[in-house]
């Protein structure tokens, strides 16, 4: 079982690198993998629920997760609002005095597009079943669109890594990789100075030196990173308290939101009656079992960045 389950995690970090690691490249490549892993993680979500809810609706499972593609409007239509743009998250580019102005009105047509047609669709999806089936389809129709902030939003918030922020490919690396090692960190602390049990209800194995130690592992992972990989000329930071500043930053929050992210898809399967999201993964469960807390890393990374790149 611990051969498989370390099979199966070296060949799920290659393929996730496979995808990733082109992203500065080949973005629309990153932006269909991410859609993939959106649409399974969805599916297994409403599997999962399904168990306590009957029947819910795929069909409107799967059309709230692809409400993460709305963001691509901003990308395809801001040639048109300013054709001297180009992709800032190239190094090849050069970056020009306004990128900030760029960055943020990305961000906003992106984000401000995701909410507009997410909201209309949501809206109209509940009429529509409260029409059709009555007043009682609505909880069922509220769980199959609960997709839409739990699983849409954060990956539409990992497409805009592909073309509003600048060096986005590493800041999506930073999102990947930090639950990981936050995860790690947690798990070794836990085991070697665990003592104080808390959620137990949620996650039985949780302590608060476990949680502790998580965030300390990020921190750490995030300094090294933001020294490495975040240092440098505009766009990035080269005074030395701005990078260490926002690494320890970086590091906090995301040490503790992935966390909270795990804690949440816990306590999802263990209100379904069940152990793992499903087998797609031996030894792991399913792909939301792997992303559960990569999916609170993204939205995080962005405020990040965002505050990296203005302030």
């Amino acid at each position: 079982m611990k051969n498989k389950r370390v099979i199966t995690g070296t060949v799920f970090a290659v393929v996730v690198a496979a995808f990733i690691l082109p992203a500065a490249a080949v973005p629309w490549l990153t932006a269909i993998f991410l859609t993939v892993v959106a649409l399974i993680c969805a599916l297994e979500y409403t599997m999962a629920l399904k168990r306590r809810f009957g029947r819910l609706s795929f069909g409107m499972t799967l059309v709230g997760t692809l409400m993460m593609l709305t963001p691509l409007i901003a990308w395809l239509g801001y040639r048109s609002l300013r054709p001297d743009w180009v992709l800032i998250t190239r190094n090849s580019n050069p970056i020009d005095e306004f990128w900030q102005t760029d960055m943020i009105w990305l961000i906003f047509i992106g984000l401000g597009s995701f909410a507009l047609i997410a909201m209309i669709y949501a809206l109209g999806a509940m009429i529509y079943q409260a029409l059709k089936n009555g007043p009682k389809s609505l909880p069922t129709a509220f769980i199959s669109l609960s997709v839409i902030p739990y699983i849409a939003f954060p990956f539409a918030c990992a497409l805009l890594f592909l073309f509003a922020i600048p060096n986005g490919f590493r800041w999506l690396i930073l999102a990947f990789v930090a639950p990981t090692i936050t995860d790690v960190s947690a798990y070794y602390t836990g085991i070697y100075f665990g003592k104080r049990r808390f959620l137990g209800e949620i996650s039985p194995n949780n302590t608060l030196e476990g949680t502790i130690g998580g965030v300390i592992g990020c921190t750490v992972f995030s300094l090294l990173f933001f020294t490495i990989f975040l240092r440098g000329a505009a766009p990035l930071r080269s005074d030395v308290a701005g990078f260490i500043l926002y690494g320890l930053l970086a590091g906090i929050l995301l040490g503790f939101v992935t966390q909270l992210g795990d804690w949440l898809a816990s306590a999802v399967k263990r209100f379904a009656g069940r152990k793992d999201f499903s087998r797609l993964l031996p030894g792991h469960g399913g792909l939301l079992d792997r992303f559960d807390s990569i999916i609170f890393s993204f939205p995080m990374t962005l405020v990040v960045a965002i505050l990296y790149s203005i302030f």
